[in-house]
């Protein structure tokens, strides 16, 4: 993976879904931020029909379903998983798939897709 933290030129921020309770004793979900540094710079890639490390292939007939697949590049963290949510530019895009990069530990890559539920 070759990326410099020059590359990292958009914002993105991690969220994770939330219950709380309501006044009826049941249940609210939510999405919040994942900690106050939850806002990110990122380099993002539209990964729509190139074979994903999750093991699935991207095609396009999942571009005419709206599943469209995205790699989020960012700073390495451990707090990122795969039932969180990226949100960036309004959309938000379900994490499938974390990746370290074992070459040098500094960054991330997080695939996510847009337009399908968690």
């Amino acid at each position: 993976m070759a990326c410099g933290f020059a590359n990292l030129n958009k914002k993105i921020t991690i969220q994770v879904e939330s219950e709380t309770t309501d006044s009826g004793g049941g249940y609210l979900k939510s999405w919040v931020n994942i900690s106050t540094d939850a806002i990110v710079w990122a380099k993002i890639i539209n990964f729509t029909g190139i074979k994903n490390p999750t093991g699935r292939d991207v095609t396009e007939f999942d571009t005419v379903n709206n599943h469209l697949t995205y790699k989020f590049i960012i700073r390495a963290r451990r707090d990122i998983l795969a039932k969180m949510r990226v949100v960036y530019d309004g959309n938000n895009y379900n994490i499938r798939t974390v990746l370290l990069n074992e070459e040098n530990g500094a960054f991330m890559e997080i695939f996510a897709e847009k337009g399908v539920a968690t």
